[in-house]
């Protein structure tokens, strides 16, 4: 195996990784699919006018459409897994009183 397939094997195990900890709720994958819909449908209509705004457009919507169909969310996963706050522990408490 060369390196370029090791870096390869070890990038798709991370986005494995994160996928797996990125599941989104309902809500949030019907507010994606249709603001992604939306951003697509925007895009097609000002192809002709704007085509880098309406090819980016249709790119994001497109993830957007993409996320919401799949249920899973890479950079929610990449977050929840980099979550400092539950390492967070109370040492001491203190109260004062008159």
């Amino acid at each position: 195996m060369g390196i370029v397939d090791t870096t390869l094997e070890n990038v798709k195990n991370r986005i494995e990784v994160a996928c797996d900890a990125g599941e989104i709720e309902r809500s949030e994958r019907v507010v994606s699919v249709l603001a992604g819909s939306l951003m697509v449908g925007n895009s097609l209509t000002n192809i002709v006018r704007h085509p880098a705004a309406s090819i980016t457009g249709m790119l994001l919507g497109g993830a957007l459409v993409a996320r919401g169909v799949m249920g899973k969310c890479l950079l929610k996963g990449l977050l929840r897994k980099n979550d400092y706050r539950k390492k967070v522990t109370v040492i001491e408490h203190r109260y004062f009183v008159k």
